[in-house]
């Protein structure tokens, strides 16, 4: 039973961030229908990092007035709004599993097990998921502090042993390849930042410090990914291109002298990171079918998203274009301009009806 509502500091909340964002990078494959154009990758990511610091203007403004539980904001609108909204995050977040999920196990049976069947990865891994999240949002920011030490000294570890390749010679002028790249590359790069929403569905829970919290995500979540896609460029240069998995390719290039290859560091690292992120968003995705069902338990709330999640899992494991067709369609701007902008813009002008009360405080921020 939780008595307080916030309970994750901020920097727990910054860690876990950090590495739902850099999820991206160690799923990145070169197979895409649409890749980003490597001398273009470093500016994308910098004017992306900037999208994503406008975009969330709107929540903000509305915080002011509101409070920083958007999901109780829309149910002051009108019960409703406030059950379309849960239920768009919910499935957004049954979504965001799902497709962690299977990038995942894509992974896994296309370097590790290749004559496994997809199936068993993905209810092996959804149920431990699950369960993390019916733990709580506790336990799983602890376990995101001590994965984010683990992914800072194996990244370390990789970066440093590529070094002897790094060539920045490799590195090209953003604009080698004319501007054309950028803009759509930009546009896609922010849209497939789903941390945005999962920020606001997990801001409640911080008491403090909110805005800070953000920009710290932003600033850090782009150093990782910059130095990773540099590193990449230079250490690698075409030869990444080729590669189904560029950064794990790295890992088994990166050799040091205690260990030997990286690769095996790399799938460990990946595992925990896709473990995090796919009980965060199990988790945020209970919190919203316990706004439209306030009675759910928290183990069957997780177990619904999960089975949910499992079952778009094995359907697209296997067609993994979908999903990569998804990213190139730019699918998530859709959730990401309704629910991060057009919906606290449509909800400030009732900012003076949507003010917290005291006497119902209480009641709202359990969730």
């Amino acid at each position: 039973m939780r008595t307080k509502p916030h309970d994750i500091s901020a920097g727990q909340l910054i860690m876990m961030l950090v590495l739902c964002s850099i999820f991206t990078m160690f799923s990145y494959t070169s197979g895409t229908r649409e890749t980003l154009s490597a001398p273009a990758a470093p500016l994308v990511l910098l004017l992306s990092s900037a999208g994503a610091l406008v975009v969330i203007i709107p929540f903000f403004l509305l915080k002011k007035h509101a409070g920083p539980d958007l999901l109780t904001a829309a149910y002051r609108a009108g019960r409703p709004v406030g059950t379309v909204t849960s239920a768009l995050f919910g499935l957004f977040c049954i979504y965001m599993a799902a497709q962690t999920t299977a990038y995942f196990v894509f992974l896994m049976i296309s370097t590790v097990y290749q004559n496994a069947p997809p199936w068993i990865f993905i209810v092996i891994f959804l149920l431990t998921a699950g369960y993390a999240a019916s733990l709580g949002l506790e336990s799983i920011a602890r376990f995101s502090a001590f994965l984010f030490a683990l992914t800072l000294i194996v990244g370390v570890l990789i970066l440093g042993s590529l070094l002897p390749e790094f060539e920045l010679v490799r590195v090209a002028w953003p604009l080698v390849d004319g501007p054309e790249p950028v803009i759509p590359g930009t546009i896609r790069v922010l849209a497939s930042n789903a941390e945005i929403l999962l920020f606001i569905l997990l801001v409640p829970r911080i008491s403090r410090g909110t805005g800070k919290a953000y920009i710290w995500w932003a600033v850090l979540s782009l150093a990782v990914c910059m130095a990773l896609t540099i590193f990449l460029i230079a250490a690698l240069g075409g030869f990444a291109a080729t590669r189904l998995f560029p950064l794990q390719t790295a890992a088994a290039v990166a050799r040091v002298s205690l260990f030997g290859r990286m690769d095996l560091f790399h799938i460990l690292t990946w595992t925990g990171i896709s473990f995090l992120r796919a009980s965060a968003y199990l988790y945020c995705g209970y919190t919203c079918l316990r706004r439209m069902a306030p009675k759910l338990s928290v183990g069957f709330g997780a177990l619904i998203c999960a089975v949910a999640a499992g079952i778009i899992a094995i359907l697209t494991v296997q067609k993994m274009r979908l999903w990569d067709e998804a990213g190139n369609r730019m699918i998530l701007i859709i959730p990401l301009v309704m629910l991060a902008v057009l919906l606290p813009l449509c909800l400030l002008p009732l900012r003076r009806t949507l003010a917290p009360q005291k006497q119902t405080g209480k009641k709202e921020g359990a969730s």
